[in-house]
Formats: C-alpha cells, structure tokens, sequence
C-alpha cells in the first residue's frame, strides 16, 4: 500500500504522491505538444502577440522615445511590388477627370449662397448643382482664367511677398533660403520673379495646362515646370529650402485638403502658406470651394508634426493677403524655430505701415 503519511488532517500514503507527480508530467508533455500544435497551426496569434509587444500604447502621443522594432511592422512597401503600386498610382490620377460646371455657372458668382459654404450645401442655404462636385481642372481654369493676371498685383504687395518669404524662411533656416519650390503658379506671375532669385534651385508646380502654358511664355525653363493636379500625390524626387503654397488651397476641394499640405511637407521643412478665410461676407465662387479657417490648417500642418506661426495681420494685409503663416518642421534640430513676435520683430516698420 505503501508508506503512510500525514498532511494536515489528511492521510496520504508514497503511492498517491507518485500518482501525482505522474499525473504533473503527462501535464508537462500535453502542454508541450498542444503548443507547438498551436504555434504550426495558429501563427497569427503568436504574431498578433509579439506585435503588442512592440506597439506603444495608444495613449503615447510622443512616440520619438518610444522604442519600436519596426521589423514586424505592417507599413513597408515590398520592393518587389512596388513597381504595381507606381502603375496603379499612375492609373488614379489620369489627367481630365471631373465634374464640368455648366457653362451658366463656369467661373461666376452664385448669387443664392454666401463664401464657399455653397460647396457643402448646408447652412441654410439653397441648393447649388455643384456642391460636392470635384471640379475637372483645364474646364475650370482655361486660358481665359488667366489672362490679365490671376494675380494680377505688381506693386509693393509683390515686392513685400517675395522679400517676407526669404526672410522670414531665413530665419527659421538661419542662413539664406537657397532653393524654393512653388506648389500652383497661376500661370507663372511669381515663378517668373522667383527664377530671377533662385536660377536652377527653383521648381514650379501648375495643375491646369492653360497655366502651364502661360508659365513657358513667361521663360521660365522646361524642365523647372512641372504640370501636375495637386489633388493627388506627389515627390519631385529632390527636398527644398522652402515651399510656397500661395492662393491655391481655396481652389482646391475640401477632401483634397490634407493631400496639398501633404505634398508640402514631402518637399520642405519649412512652408510659405496662405488660404482665405470663409464668411458669409465673401461673395460664393465656383472657384472657391475651401474657404476654410485658420485652425483647420493648423491642425493638419501638426498633424504633419509642423509647428504654424501665423503672421501679424498688417504684414498679412502688406503681402495682399499672399501670406498668412509658415510651418515649420517640429523635429529638425537643425531650425531655429521662430514665434509670432519673432517675425513682427524682423518686419520693417513700412511695411506695418502699409498694412494699417
């Protein structure tokens, strides 16, 4: 029967306790075989596992100190299909594509709305035929659009334009800008004063073909002219001092917002931006769909991990409004970042006095 022996009040004898030390081994070997079982057979879940290891908590805002194995990451590209990812690109943004505004409302004002709150037909307001439209691009900007100048300002507004935004980059840089790349030219007015200043470290981006043309009869060289609809995608495959996105984004539908800001910061660390303001004061025009105010840019700029530093309103007014903050980028050591009193202090007092 074997040895007896006493636990507390209980009575067990040699042969129960190597019962159960049998019993705890063919556990043992079980648990063994069930696992790798499971491992053959289930591999998501130990992937699924070693990924929540490695991912930070989604309550980490800061992620730059968190250590992260980015080799079980499911964000690379296979250098192997990257080739089908170009051509399916390629496919999605096919020139030409678009809703194309009756010839009634083509490049008018619509009198029965107010701003560019029309494009989301709400607010109380009648119904507008193009609201949610994504306008076809040559239809909306032809070459009428352009001519006499869209700008059309060669004053002291232009002159304090082009003077800020090499200041006041410079200072975010601290040296000169030396390259600058423009996203939507409008044919070319600005490419062609900022040639004179940059030479061949200067790009120019127009969507339409009309503007595209225009910008060639301005002189400015082939192959620093790039023609491509901001609404989608885009990498000049080089980076820039600065990029200048002037009196583009209220043309551009609102879903496409993020995509322009997008674009920008692929090609600079620091951004010359302006955008018009919604209110029911503005007139509604087809040509202004994005009228949207300064937080939602902002917020997207540091979504984008970009600070905004938003111009004091008289250097605003002293530009005609071509200028209304630069972004710059929140990680590069290497910019001195700047504040709204920064710039105000590095502005002359003529131009403050311009923009009373």
């Amino acid at each position: 029967m074997g040895k007896k022996l006493r636990v507390g009040n209980t009575i067990r004898t040699s042969n129960d306790r190597n019962i159960r030390r049998g019993r705890g081994l063919l556990y043992n070997v079980l648990s063994f075989i069930l696992g790798i079982i499971c491992c053959r057979h289930f591999p998501l879940l130990v992937e699924e596992e070693r990924l929540e290891k490695i991912t930070p908590p989604s309550n980490v805002i800061d992620n730059k100190h968190v250590n992260v194995n980015t080799e079980y990451l499911p964000n690379h590209i296979d250098g192997a299909n990257f080739e089908a990812h170009i051509q399916s690109l390629n496919d999605a943004i096919k020139p030409g594509r678009g809703h194309q505004p009756t010839k009634e409302r083509y490049n008018t004002m619509l009198p029965e709305a107010k701003g560019s709150y029309w494009w989301e037909n709400n607010c109380g307001q009648a119904k507008v035929p193009e609201a949610f439209g994504v306008a076809a691009l040559n239809m909306t900007y032809p070459k009428d659009y352009f001519i006499g100048g869209h700008p059309s300002s060669y004053g002291e507004t232009t002159e304090n334009y082009l003077k800020y935004i090499h200041r006041y980059a410079g200072l975010v840089l601290g040296r000169d800008v030396e390259s600058l790349v423009e996203f939507g030219n409008g044919g070319g007015f600005f490419a062609e004063r900022f040639l004179k200043i940059y030479g061949r470290n200067f790009m120019t981006v127009e969507g339409s073909g009309a503007g595209v043309e225009l910008t060639l009869s301005r002189g400015i060289p082939k192959d620093q002219v790039v023609q491509h609809d901001l609404r989608h995608p885009m990498f000049l495959g080089r980076r820039f001092d600065v990029a200048v996105c002037t009196e583009v984004v209220e043309h551009v539908e609102p879903p496409f917002s993020a995509q322009i800001v997008l674009s920008l910061v692929l090609h600079a660390d620091v951004i010359w931006f302006s955008f018009k303001q919604v209110g029911y004061e503005n007139g509604a025009w087809i040509n202004h769909p994005n009228e949207r105010p300064f937080e939602m840019w902002r917020n997207i700029f540091d979504f984008y991990g970009y600070n905004v530093v938003p111009f004091d309103h008289q250097m605003a007014k002293a530009t005609y409004y071509r200028g209304n903050f630069l972004a710059h980028k929140r990680d590069n050591a290497n910019l001195k970042p700047v504040t709204e009193e920064i710039l105000l202090a590095n502005t002359d007092k003529d131009v403050l006095e311009y923009g009373k």
